[in-house]
């Protein structure tokens, strides 16, 4: 019997030898793959993680660059309507001579002159008439409040009228001004 276990026992050790190689050699494949899985998960993870910070990044300079064209925009609508010139720049011909002698600048800033059109389109320096366009700036701060202050008058906003020395998107039409309010009669 001794040698019947001594014949069983040899093979058996064998294939369990044999089996925990086997077992050794495909286990370890697994592990090296669970970890490389492992690894290429994490990489993705980082490359979503850096494609969102680019994609945010962008979005910003994006949208600084869209408020810096509305913010032109809006400068080139100002100058469009409400000419900004300096109102407190001095009156080159004081306000001792008469409109006409005006430029166009010191007239805009004058309170008893109006920048107006003649007959051919041409603009002048009149004296303000009536109690409208006397004390009326057409280039003051809020000029509709200005005139719209006093009893009657009613403001006509500047229609494509472009001051000398400012650059505008168009010129040539009439600049601001105060008139007598036109009554409906019943």
């Amino acid at each position: 019997m001794n040698a019947l276990t001594k014949f069983v026992r040899g093979p058996v050790q064998l294939c369990t030898q044999v089996f925990l190689v086997l077992m050794l050699v495909a286990c370890a494949p697994a592990e090296q793959s669970a970890d490389k899985q492992a690894a290429e998960v994490e990489k993705t993870q980082q490359q979503k993680v850096d494609e969102q910070a680019k994609a945010a990044a962008q979005a910003k300079k994006e949208e600084i660059e869209q408020q810096k064209k509305d913010a032109q925009a809006n400068n080139f609508k100002k100058s469009e309507y409400t000419p900004q010139l300096k109102v407190k720049d001095k009156l080159t011909t004081r306000n001792t001579g008469s409109c006409a002698d005006f430029s166009q600048k010191d007239c805009l800033n004058s309170s008893k002159c109006l920048l107006d059109q003649d007959k051919n389109k041409k603009y002048v320096c009149r004296t303000a008439k009536g109690a409208c366009e006397i004390g009326f700036v057409q280039l003051s701060r809020e000029p509709k409040k200005s005139c719209e202050g006093k009893k009657f008058c009613q403001f006509s906003a500047a229609s494509c009228f472009c001051p000398e020395g400012v650059q505008c998107v168009c010129g040539g039409g009439k600049p601001a001004a105060c008139k007598t309010q036109k009554t409906s009669q019943f």
